[in-house]
């Protein structure tokens, strides 16, 4: 008869129970929901604690009931055994496959590289003269195009340069120009001031003198 499934606190006690001369390295049925069987990697306690602090309630206790140590363990070792067999003996048959098609490949490849390689080397002779022919071509359109922009640039600089040293010539001017009419409307401001402030020790520059 099959028992009824028990509250988190009934199945953590049986859990409890269940696991209590097991130790780490031991093989456990459902430690996790989709392995059947795996060695333990922790103290059983540890699972358990983690079922409690982070599977959704509803699963702990059928989660805790399922967690179990493995008490056939002869059974369960003869059937590793067989797996590890089985395993082993794929592995040669898959080797000795992929060595038997790796040699045909081999073969084809070696039949067809000499017609592959000759073709290569026919068109990449081929595309070598195009490139160069291309170059030659490349070389002197760029070297017409270098030396009629240096001729413009030249022309500009030129030009340029003379437009500036109008430009200059005429701010100068300017520049003379107003600082006298500064000078001047500075000397009025000043004689004002003096006037107010006889006392003043304004120098036209600083107070501190």
């Amino acid at each position: 008869m099959i028992k009824k499934l028990g509250t988190i606190e009934q199945e953590v006690k049986a859990c409890r129970e269940a696991f209590a001369a097991s130790k780490v390295g031991d093989m456990v049925w459902l430690c996790h929901h989709g392995v059947l069987c795996e060695d333990l990697t922790e103290p059983p306690e540890a699972r358990i604690a983690y079922i409690l602090a982070y599977k959704p309630e509803h699963e702990q206790a059928r989660r805790l009931r399922e967690f179990r140590p493995v008490k056939s363990k002869k059974a369960v070792a003869k059937w590793q055994a067989e797996c590890d067999a089985m395993s082993a003996k794929r592995q040669a048959k898959r080797d000795a496959v992929s060595a038997k098609w790796r040699a045909k490949r081999d073969a084809v490849a070696a039949k067809w590289r000499p017609g592959y390689d000759a073709v290569n080397a026919k068109w990449q002779a081929k595309h070598d003269a195009v490139d160069a022919k291309w170059q030659a071509e490349c070389d002197a359109v760029a070297a017409k195009w270098r030396a009629e922009l240096d001729a413009a640039d030249a022309k500009w600089q030129a030009e340029r340069d003379a437009v500036a040293a109008k430009w200059r010539a005429e701010r100068d001017a300017m520049n003379a120009r107003w600082r006298a009419e500064d000078d001047a409307m500075d000397a009025k401001l000043e004689a004002l001031h003096k006037k107010e402030y006889p006392f003043t020790r304004w120098n036209g520059k600083t107070m501190f003198v």
